[in-house]
């Protein structure tokens, strides 16, 4: 669900004090793409590949790592190190 990932969003931007536009340019995607995601009432749900550019440039495992074990971590483990 979007809330699950807004909230992950919020956590990464809180960690690295990032703004929505630093986080976007870091991660090689259009400005809006995270401001608009966690805007308040946004209903698409953000894509896997989006996901995926963001936790790169946050430094943290994303999605894809953890669906093709690549994340050397335990799922349990992936969500502590993303939080």
């Amino acid at each position: 669900q979007q809330q699950v990932i807004v909230a992950w969003m919020r956590r990464q931007m809180e960690r690295l004090r990032w703004r929505p536009e630093t986080w976007a340019k870091a991660a090689g995607l259009a400005p809006t793409t995270v401001s608009r995601a966690i805007s308040p009432g946004y209903t698409s749900v953000s894509s896997i590949p989006t996901v995926h550019a963001l936790a790169r440039a946050a430094n943290v495992p994303s999605v894809l790592d953890f669906l093709e074990g690549r994340a050397g971590l335990a799922p349990s483990r992936i969500v502590l190190a993303a939080m």
